[in-house]
């Protein structure tokens, strides 16, 4: 007789904490997905707005310190030609005045604000060469100067800038006053 022995399919026990109900596919569940997408969206919120108030300050930052490199360098390029003056006269009224500065082999030289652009601008009145001072992107809104009859004389020097350019795209305006003082040589 001929016997045929048939090999069975070995039991396992389940693993520890599994019972016969549980699947045996892993995942998460809808309740899970949607309070991480949740928490994910409150992050990204958070982290845009950090991002965009960093850029406002950066952009702000940048148009002050374009304003106050304006203003330094008008200053600074007034004062150099008053202390190598012989001369000033200073004319006009209200918030923008004119200077007239007459150096020793250089001639006459004028600083005035261009009503149009808002520029201030130095004239060689020798040749009638004009360039700027500022840069197109500040309006020069005031520029006085006071003379001061002391023993030495002294030229007050006053300018009040304001940021204009669009590039930075806030709609804000930036302004910078500068005053500074300077030491008259020459004929006072």
């Amino acid at each position: 007789m001929n016997c045929t022995i048939f090999k069975s399919a070995s039991i396992r026990p389940l693993p520890a904490g599994r019972n016969l109900h549980q699947s045996a596919t892993k995942g998460f569940s809808l309740i899970e997905l949607v309070v991480a997408m949740g928490i994910f969206a409150v992050a990204v919120t958070m982290a845009t707005a950090v991002f965009v108030t960093i850029n406002r300050l950066n952009t702000r930052g940048v148009a002050v310190k374009d304003a106050q490199q304006n203003a330094r360098l008008a200053m600074e390029e007034i004062s150099r030609v008053v202390r190598i003056s012989q001369k000033i006269t200073v004319s006009g009224s209200g918030s923008l005045r004119e200077l007239e500065v007459d150096v020793e082999d250089v001639g006459k030289v004028k600083f005035s604000v261009n009503p149009a652009s808002g520029v201030l601008e130095k004239t060689d009145l020798t040749t009638g060469i004009k360039s700027s001072v500022t840069s197109n992107s500040v309006i020069v809104e005031e520029l006085k100067f006071e003379e001061i009859s002391a023993v030495p004389a002294i030229l007050n020097i006053y300018i009040k800038v304001i940021e204009r350019n669009p590039a930075y795209g806030t709609g804000e305006e930036y302004e910078v006053e500068l005053k500074s003082s300077v030491v008259l040589r020459g004929q006072y």
